[in-house]
């Protein structure tokens, strides 16, 4: 189901107390969702870095070890 929806170029909101339980539902998720998306960009932008440094660790780490296996 869709909360709004457009009939013939104009948008038609659905009234609160005709919405069913599971519509208020998705309704307060929609809502909800650019925070959890700004959440997720600051949580992204802090520790980016640490993502990179612990990746390139890792492959370093991976080069050694062949390396060190061959001889």
């Amino acid at each position: 189901m869709f909360f709004m929806k457009r009939i013939f170029g104009r948008w038609l909101i659905l009234d609160w107390q005709t919405m069913s339980l599971q519509e208020k539902l998705r309704f307060k998720r929609l809502c909800l969702l650019p925070l959890l998306a700004y959440a997720v960009y600051i949580f992204l932008r802090l520790y980016t870095p640490v993502f990179i440094l612990v990746g390139v660790g890792y492959i370093a780490y991976k080069k050694y070890e062949k390396g060190k296996l061959k001889k």
